[in-house]
């Protein structure tokens, strides 16, 4: 029958997946039964502990239940209710409750009237002390007064701490007088059930609220939404003292609803429990145990594992079955195709080697040769049967011999496997020509054998020459270059040096300049500086004249007072000569912050003669703030001067002449405006205006360097100055220049 993987392969699915199906199966059936049995256990568990821990409480309950019962057969209690006026009766009993609560691990013991007010206690020393409190209110006090005994779970009213109170009435001679109570508290049974075990244990009372708990996150909650009457018994009687009473939250994930005692709880941090409970005898509390399910899972989840190994296993076996008989089938078809394969690739490798680009050559590690590639015989010009048996060392010069020879006898190490030998070969027809070799070890099944590849470098050493010869060449080139720029480096320095003579020449003649322009506008305020001196002057003759005839009339006090004017008036003769020196001087060229404001205010003081007492009326429009900039003081008063000049001169044969001053100061920069209702400037002049030695004035009256000058001025520090005319007549100038931040202010 023939052979058809198709058919094999049909079948061994089938029979997979039925098993597959098989598995799930009973893998949950399995799971089922352990995950049930597990329950069981943790019922059975749970069911222990809850009959235990309740033995444990009732236990606690009657151990403590002697107590009032006891100190209510005591005369002393029933005697100081009959004289409560007494303050010996009332401190020995205090004393007396005190010893009494040391020697048993209750809270507190107290003694209440038929009133239900406190009138001894234990804890009489401390501030929140029972003594002068009323409690009847209680539950436990009512049903002592009624003649019964009481408990009762609450929060205390005055230590606002949670405790289980005990009551019996005090009677003397058939009648009730009042009741005596013990408070207990439950963190002993809570810190117990917390050592117990890993499950939560909580007592409810008869309103479901949770009142004690090894689990502090649960207490004071309830198992169910509380409806309002009993919310409103709770507060009457204030049980837990107004305390909020919120639900404990419990859900159950609908994969897991078949277990109907399993719910889950987010506190205090989500977790699965186990939920029982059984009713403590003798009270309406319950009590709860609520035991993790955490081993179940472990449980189910091992058996879930165990189960699915063993599934697979039995898979693994079927379809190692399976493909066992398909392999016996394949073996035999595989080994002929193994055996067509090698062959091929023997001759496809032996092709290979005889078709490289180098020389291979096989010797022992004695360097016999016993493999030559058709590569190597046409380098040599031997063929493979001519060199078997004899040494390559024989086809190399005498250098190559030694090399060849001395790494045939050095040990070879993993560090060290290869060598590589750069050599001089001999041709059968006796020819040379270099090689490189490089051998490297090779184990075969007839043992150690010695590989060796063979190049012929022959045009890389041609290259090798011509490369060597270009870099002689380049060389040279580079040293005649090398003269070259050095000579030319030197030009250029002495070229440098000149530029930078004539650049100081060229500084120098500016100053000058500025210096000649500062004179010639002297030269042109010197009739109002005359006449500015010439007032003063003429005021201390005459007061010195009218001072000489004082003396000789001994009036000393009118004396005193001309002096004091000629004083003043010689003050303001040299604060004009100061201005006048200061403007006259030159320039030291050292750039310092200065204030815009500060050198137009002295400017304009050298103008007072032309502008004062209304002749050329200015308006100002100028911010606040001093306008910092950084520049020379005196070349600034001299851009200054230089506009304002040319403006009282614009404004010559103006009927009404007005200037006007503005700045403003922003984040770009200081604006500064100069403007006259002149007669403007001329359109085909705007463009010459700022060149050297162009000017609009009549001869004598100008030398045409002023604008030129300023404008050098105000571009030497980054800023720009522009001319144009005014709509309603007359020129404006503005300057423009970088700000500064607000350190100094010079000037």
């Amino acid at each position: 029958m023939p052979y058809n993987l198709k058919i094999v392969k049909q079948k061994r699915f089938l029979a997979v997946a039925s098993a597959t199906v098989l598995l799930v199966f009973i893998v949950g059936v399995v799971v089922a039964w352990y995950a049930q049995r597990e329950l069981d256990i943790l019922r059975d568990n749970g069911q222990q502990k809850l009959t235990l821990y309740s033995k444990i409480i009732e236990n606690e309950l009657h151990r403590h239940e002697y107590l009032p019962l006891v100190l209510a057969t005591n005369w002393d209690l029933a005697s100081f209710l009959l004289n409560q006026a007494d303050p010996d009766s009332k401190a020995r009993l205090n004393c007396y409750l005190e010893r009494v609560s040391e020697q048993t691990d209750a809270s507190a013991l107290y003694l209440m009237n038929f009133e239900g007010l406190t009138v001894a206690s234990s804890n009489w020393r401390s501030q929140d002390s029972y003594v002068g409190h009323n409690y009847n209110f209680r539950p436990y006090f009512k049903k002592a007064r009624n003649g019964k005994p009481g408990h009762y779970f609450a929060i205390g009213a005055t230590t606002k701490r949670p405790g289980l109170f005990l009551s019996y009435p005090v009677t003397s001679e058939g009648k009730i007088l009042g009741a005596v109570a013990v408070k207990v508290s439950m963190a002993t049974l809570e810190q117990a059930w917390a050592r117990q075990g890993d499950e939560k244990v909580f007592i409810t009372d008869d309103y479901g609220v949770i009142f004690a708990s090894n689990e502090p996150t649960w207490k004071f909650r309830t198992l169910a939404p509380l409806k309002t009457e009993a919310l409103e018994r709770l507060r009457q009687s204030r049980k837990y003292l107004g305390i909020d009473l919120p639900t404990l939250d419990h859900e159950l994930p609908p994969w897991i609803r078949i277990v109907e005692d399993l719910i889950r709880i987010p506190l205090p941090s989500p977790a699965y429990y186990l939920k029982q409970q059984a009713p403590l005898s003798g009270t309406p509390w319950a009590l709860h145990v609520y035991s993790s399910p955490d081993p179940v899972f472990s449980a189910v989840g091992t058996s879930l594992v165990i189960t699915l190994l063993i599934g697979l296993c039995i898979l693994l076996l079927l379809s190692d079955v399976l493909d066992h008989r398909h392999h016996l089938q394949e073996r035999k078809r595989y080994q002929l195709k193994v055996k067509e394969t090698l062959e091929r690739s023997a001759v496809e490798r032996r092709k290979i080697i005889n078709h490289t680009g180098a020389g291979l050559v096989i010797m022992t590690p004695h360097g016999e040769v016993e493999f030559f590639n058709p590569t190597a015989e046409h380098y040599f010009g031997y063929v493979e049967d001519e060199l078997k048996g004899q040494t390559l060392s024989q086809l190399l010069d005498d250098a190559g011999r030694k090399m060849l020879e001395k790494n045939l006898v050095v040990p070879r190490t993993e560090e060290k496997d290869k060598y590589q030998i750069e050599t001089v070969a001999r041709h059968k027809n006796g020819s040379q020509f270099p090689i490189v070799l490089m051998i490297s070890e090779i184990h075969l099944c007839r043992g150690l054998r010695l590989i060796v590849t063979i190049h012929d470098i022959s045009r890389l050493k041609i290259a090798e020459n011509k490369l060597r010869s270009a870099l002689e060449e380049q060389e040279r080139r580079v040293c005649e270059r090398t003269a070259e720029l050095s000579s030319s480096n030197q030009s250029l320095l002495i070229e440098i040096a000149e530029r930078k003579q004539a650049e100081k020449v060229l500084k120098d003649t500016q100053s000058d300049l500025i210096q000649a322009s500062k004179l010639a506008a002297l030269g042109q305020m010197s009739a109002g500086v005359v006449h500015e001196l010439n007032q003063p002057i003429a005021a201390i003759r005459n007061f010195t004249a009218c001072s000489k005839l004082l003396l000789e009339r001994n009036h000393l006090d009118q004396v005193e007072e001309n002096f004091v004017r000629i004083t003043d008036l010689t003050e303001h003769m040299a604060e004009i000569t100061s201005q006048l020196k200061i403007f006259a001087s030159k320039s030291e060229g050292k750039r310092k912050i200065l204030s815009v404001k500060n050198a137009l205010e002295r400017v304009l003081a050298l103008f007072d003669e032309q502008i004062g007492l209304g002749k050329v009326p200015v308006r100002f429009d100028l911010p606040a703030d001093p306008l910092l900039i950084e520049g020379d003081c005196l070349r600034l008063e001299q851009v200054l001067i230089n506009l304002i000049s040319n403006a009282l001169d614009a404004m010559g044969e103006t009927e009404r002449p007005q200037l006007e001053i503005g700045a403003t100061s922003g984040p770009l920069g200081v604006q500064l405006n100069i403007c006259d209702n002149g007669s403007g400037v001329a359109e085909e002049h705007l463009a010459q205006l700022f060149d050297p030695f162009f000017t609009t004035k009549g001869v004598g009256k100008g030398l045409g360097l002023g604008l030129s000058i300023s404008y050098g001025i105000i571009k030497e520090w980054g800023g720009s100055i522009k001319v144009q005319n005014r709509p309603a007549g007359g020129a404006e100038f503005v300057i423009k220049l970088p700000t500064i931040e607000k350190r100094q202010v010079n000037g």
